[in-house]
């Protein structure tokens, strides 16, 4: 009866290991096959833009978390975070590095926002994305991810954090651009992006990987 038992049980976390397997098959097929094709991408010339009109929340701190701030991150932040920003808890952990920046916005001791910073498009996830790397220069940096609790949400949070980035950026890095993408089914963000000073990049990348594809065969000409 044991030995039966234990190959009932063998065979559920083969069961379930294969499931799992298969679910991260079929995300992987999904964003390459056809998520990623829907990006929205955004510039925001660094010389004419600043947001300076955009209104302050005084009740909200914003800062650049440290690595001590990895930990209330995790409190506050990850029991409400969706399924679309896990890859976020990487770079999260590594905060510290050079190689990019967190910015976190602070109500009453608590973090309810973050956003992620990389002084370096060339070197941002973005590389990652279909986007044209012909489009995109040494001076580039590339807002990434950004995440704000349900319960912030309305506080004006965003502008707020968004206005500190292009403060920091235009103070104390060689960027000279900023870009940012969105998912063509994120509700809102064309009209919120564009309200700030940003501008719609057209032509930034193949539309479909048959497109992709032929661009890096040289069948489609350079952008």
């Amino acid at each position: 009866m044991g030995l039966l038992v234990d190959k009932v049980g063998v065979l559920f976390c083969l069961i379930r290991g294969g499931l799992v397997l298969m679910g991260r098959l079929l995300s992987y097929a999904r964003y390459n096959l056809k998520q990623k094709w829907r990006f929205i991408y955004f510039e925001l010339d660094l010389e004419a833009g600043s947001l300076s009109a955009l209104k302050v929340n005084e009740s909200i701190v914003i800062r650049i978390a440290e690595k001590k701030d990895i930990s209330g991150i995790e409190a506050d932040i990850y029991p409400f975070m969706r399924p679309e920003n896990e890859n976020d808890k990487r770079y999260i952990s590594r905060i510290g590095e050079n190689s990019f920046k967190c910015f976190i916005a602070e109500k009453e001791g608590k973090i309810i926002h973050y956003f992620l910073v990389f002084e370096k498009a060339l070197e941002s996830p973005l590389m990652q994305t279909p986007f044209y790397k012909e489009k995109t220069c040494d001076s580039d940096a590339y807002l990434g991810s950004a995440f704000t609790l349900p319960s912030a949400r309305g506080l004006w949070v965003m502008p707020c954090v968004l206005k500190e980035i292009i403060i920091f950026l235009k103070n104390n890095t060689n960027a000279t651009r900023v870009l940012v993408l969105v998912h063509e089914d994120t509700v809102g963000a064309v009209a919120f992006f564009s309200r700030l000073g940003f501008s719609v990049m057209n032509d930034a990348c193949p539309s479909n990987p048959i497109a992709s594809l032929a661009y890096k065969l040289g069948i489609l000409g350079k952008k």
